[in-house]
């Protein structure tokens, strides 16, 4: 039984990592990295994680090593990732992001999806501009700051595209929020890798007109 469970092992390796590089290759990082939640396209295969050789690590199209792309594989679980050094900024602040897309349907709290309307396609490059000018400045509030109850929260997920051989792109969320004063806002909420935290910014002014959620 050791034997087949091995030799299925193998094989979900190989065919992970193809033939073009030898398969038990290990890659070295030369910073230290961290996750983040950006999505992409592996490409070249360039070896195993070192210390963890259930990890396959491949390179991708457009961006240089300092951003990788991790693939773990078991025959029970499996999970694949986008990871980039810390002594680097995250994309999002580097490359150019052609398009933004905001998916409306409204994910509740529980994972449920309510009120499907489709998706709004922002290319407008001013209006981009303006969002990356937000998330660059780094003046949002803490997520914990909100006072929300977690059975009426809900989000519309937004996704930034790049112009990248990789087909990278970045996932953030936009929420509905009333503050103390019965002002309604919406708000842009990201991740910060470098901080560990979520922020979270008043998108009012700038999507008021295109939103409508």
């Amino acid at each position: 039984m050791k034997k087949i469970f091995l030799l299925l092992i193998l094989c979900a390796f190989f065919l992970e990592t193809g033939c073009n590089r030898p398969f038990f290759n290990t890659y070295t990082p030369s910073f230290e990295y961290t996750k983040a939640n950006y999505s992409a396209n592996p490409m070249e295969y360039l070896g195993k994680w070192e210390g963890d050789p259930m990890i396959n690590v491949f390179e991708l199209d457009g961006l240089p090593h300092d951003y990788l792309w991790q693939k773990k594989i078991g025959l029970y679980d499996s999970s694949e990732y986008f990871i980039m050094s810390k002594n680097v900024q995250e994309p999002i602040f580097r490359y150019e992001v052609y398009k933004v897309e905001i998916i409306r349907d409204k994910i509740n709290f529980d994972g449920s999806i309510s009120n499907i309307e489709g998706s709004l396609v922002i290319e407008d490059n001013q209006v981009i501009a303006d969002m990356l000018s937000l998330r660059a400045s780094g003046y949002g509030k803490d997520w914990e700051e909100f006072k929300i109850d977690p059975n009426t929260y809900y989000y519309n997920t937004v996704s930034f595209y790049f112009d990248l051989p990789c087909e990278l792109s970045w996932e953030s969320s936009i929420f509905f929020y009333e503050d103390e004063n019965k002002s309604q806002k919406f708000y842009w909420r990201c991740y910060d890798v470098m901080n560990d935290r979520d922020v979270c910014y008043d998108i009012t002014d700038v999507f008021t007109s295109l939103l409508k959620l």
